[in-house]
């Protein structure tokens, strides 16, 4: 039997703000197992980040875990010391920030970032030479060029791209068990996305790594993950394998999602857009947190909100599922085709296609 990797169970997460405490993340749960990429979707606010911040341990000052468990082969890493965090994050479970600049020291070469990362979790294991060899090994590993060159540059003489690389050798470097990456590609070109997200898929067949991949992006989610978490108002709205899913959405979120998606097949029509905004964790509207801006909302939906339902291989969190709310209406399924559903962003870099993967 395959050992979970990762386990997220009923994961609150709140923020101290004037007073009282907001919840960015509520409820979420999900599992990650050795060689799998779980993708984790939503809009800005939705809680992705302050997810990945909580499974490193990175909250900040005024963030908490209210309530859950997160385990890393295991161990749980809720209320574990910070000199434990340290010795877990990077070694056993490492993050690739959504800009890798601000994540390395402007002061200091590559080569001398990535020794120090590796003699922190590698003490006594060689000199500092021999480490440096390792160094300029995991580089060449993620396509730098000239990579023996490379490591005596700083961070600003590299290109988005390879600052990047750097950031995923060094996951590479220290073969984590399971690697968090929160918008890895967002600030790069298609081309340079590419070979990011060929990077990951390449961490996971080879290491076995275990990866949670957020982003906006749904045609990086539907190219690269074999399980995908849709979030919105920090809740888990709808999860499921990523062909169901992207085929057959069943959220009304998810079905908007992807209709507001570019897509070549779809390049004549007119984008459809979500009305409204995500609400404010501190003014979030009772029931259904999406039911302001759902056109299917019924009366039930403002006044309860839905639990997570199991439908077929997906968990919805929507009332049209629950056969005692009291809904009257079907949510109506997209009815494009297998083309269009799998929708992809207008300057990816080929056509998204889940029988590719």
């Amino acid at each position: 039997m395959t050992e979970t990797v990762l386990s997220v169970k009923n994961l609150t997460v709140t923020y101290r703000v004037a007073g009282r405490d907001v919840a960015a993340v509520d409820g979420v749960s999900f599992e990650v197992e050795p060689g799998e990429i779980l993708g984790v979707v939503g809009e800005s606010g939705c809680g992705k980040s302050t997810l990945s911040a909580a499974l490193l341990g990175l909250l900040p000052r005024n963030g908490a875990i209210l309530n859950g468990q997160i385990g890393l082969r295991g161990e749980s890493l809720v209320g574990a010391t910070a000199e434990r965090m340290r010795e877990l994050r990077g070694g056993q479970i490492a993050m690739v920030f959504q800009d890798p600049l601000t994540s390395l020291n402007p002061t200091f070469t590559i080569g001398s970032q990535l020794v120090d990362a590796l003699r922190a979790h590698h003490p006594g294991r060689g000199s500092r030479a021999e480490m440096r060899e390792k160094v300029v090994a995991a580089l060449s590993s993620v396509g730098i060029p000239a990579p023996r060159e490379r490591v005596d540059s700083y961070p600003h003489e590299l290109s988005g791209g390879q600052r990047q690389r750097v950031m995923i050798a060094t996951a590479l470097m220290l073969e984590p068990a399971a690697l968090v990456a929160d918008e890895p590609t967002s600030s790069l070109d298609v081309t340079l996305e590419a070979q990011i997200l060929h990077l990951l898929d390449r961490l996971r067949r080879e290491h076995d790594t275990a990866i949670v991949l957020i982003s906006h992006d749904l045609g990086v989610i539907a190219q690269s993950c074999d399980r995908v978490i849709v979030m919105y108002a920090g809740r888990q709205v709808e999860s499921g394998d990523v062909g169901e899913l992207f085929q057959r959405p069943r959220h009304p979120y998810t079905q908007a999602l992807l209709a507001a998606a570019p897509s070549l097949s779809r390049r004549r029509e007119r984008l459809l857009s979500i009305e409204g905004r995500v609400p404010s964790l501190s003014a979030l509207p009772g029931g259904c947190k999406f039911a302001p801006r759902c056109s299917y909302a019924e009366d039930v939906c403002h006044g309860r909100e839905p639990g997570l339902l199991a439908v077929g291989s997906q968990l919805v969190r929507c009332h049209a599922y629950d056969s005692n709310s009291g809904y009257r209406r079907q949510v109506a399924q997209l009815t494009s085709s297998r083309e269009e559903a799998l929708v992809r962003q207008s300057d990816s870099p080929a056509e998204v296609s889940v029988e590719d993967k």
